[in-house]
């Protein structure tokens, strides 16, 4: 296991918990801060693929202009990255309401 000793640094993420019943919409959701530390593990590289984005209520990721729906997308650098991530000092900066289906 190689260290290159990377420097800390603060990240804002989602956490989200699927709803049980519900399992395409979210039961819990809310952005956070964290200080993340890396440990540099090993690169490899993965062969070519494509990728299929789906669309999902909880996950509009398909709004954005650009992206869609069934579309095979090629990767463009096929690279497995590994590291070995801590994350510290993390506090809730928002705690969004449960998505609720209409």
């Amino acid at each position: 296991m190689e260290d290159r000793g990377f420097p800390s640094f603060s990240i804002i993420h989602l956490k989200q918990i699927r709803d049980a019943k519900q399992t395409d919409l979210a039961c819990y959701q809310a952005l956070v801060s964290s200080t993340v530390a890396l440990k540099f593990l090993k690169q490899t590289y993965l062969p070519p693929a494509k990728i299929t984005i789906h669309r999902y209520d909880s996950l509009r990721i398909t709004d954005v202009p650009g992206i869609e729906t069934g579309v095979l997308y090629p990767t463009e650098h096929p690279e497995l990255i590994v590291f070995d991530m801590t994350f510290s000092q993390a506090k809730n900066l928002t705690v969004l309401p449960s998505v609720q289906k209409e």
